[in-house]
């Protein structure tokens, strides 16, 4: 995590971006490795990133989608992010997210009981917001999943020209999607390198990718 070189210039805003926690899950194969598989929990692994964000002092957290891992999970994980959520907000971290292909109908159900989260795209339809730290200003673009599969590109659902129109000239603006990056075809959110290049974006933080 580090503050973020973009245009010849570096923005004093730190942001912290995660992704694919998918709380709910059991990592069960860590058993046959004779490793304890609470200590390798998505819970334990959010609690973690929790404590990094306050540690740090960031600004906001970002979360790029499939932070629950299924629709029946909603339930175990919802304690879980309330808690976090709010210690966050306690220290004045803002969290701002999008829904991935697991969490297209479990998350925004969340993000109606957590006043404190920030849920971007509800319903496939990119949105913009600002985020108001005092420094450089930051704008994040977002759209989410609002069900399990979506076969189109992202890019071909509503809001996105307006949603680009109204950005901040002094701010910087950062993308945020669940997506399955340089896929032809399939039902999680085809896209293209060359399709994310075309928009007039500083940068993009990417779902699906499951690796650093």
């Amino acid at each position: 995590m580090a503050s973020h070189f973009l245009q010849g210039y570096i923005v004093p805003t730190n942001l912290l971006f995660a992704g694919d926690i998918h709380l709910g899950r059991r990592p069960q194969r860590l058993v046959h490795a004779e490793l304890d598989p609470s200590r390798f929990a998505p819970t334990e692994a959010w609690a973690r990133l929790v404590d990094v964000a306050i540690e740090r002092r960031v600004d906001a957290v970002v979360l790029a989608g499939d932070v629950v891992d299924d629709e029946r999970d909603r339930f175990e994980a919802y304690g879980h992010l309330e808690r976090g959520i709010r210690r966050l907000m306690g220290e004045g971290i803002a969290t701002v997210g999008v829904a991935g292909n697991h969490d297209g109908i479990a998350l925004p159900r969340l993000a109606d009981r957590l006043a404190d989260f920030t849920l971007l795209g509800r319903g496939g339809t990119w949105q913009r917001v600002a985020l108001e730290s005092g420094k450089i200003p930051v704008d994040l673009l977002g759209w989410s999943f609002s069900e399990r599969h979506h076969r189109e590109s992202p890019l071909l659902s509503p809001g996105l020209t307006p949603a680009l129109d109204g950005r901040r000239s002094d701010a910087t603006l950062l993308g945020v999607l669940h997506c399955d990056l340089g896929a032809t075809g399939g039902g999680y959110a085809p896209i293209s390198h060359s399709e994310l290049e075309r928009l007039d974006v500083d940068g993009w933080f990417l779902g699906h990718i499951h690796r650093p």
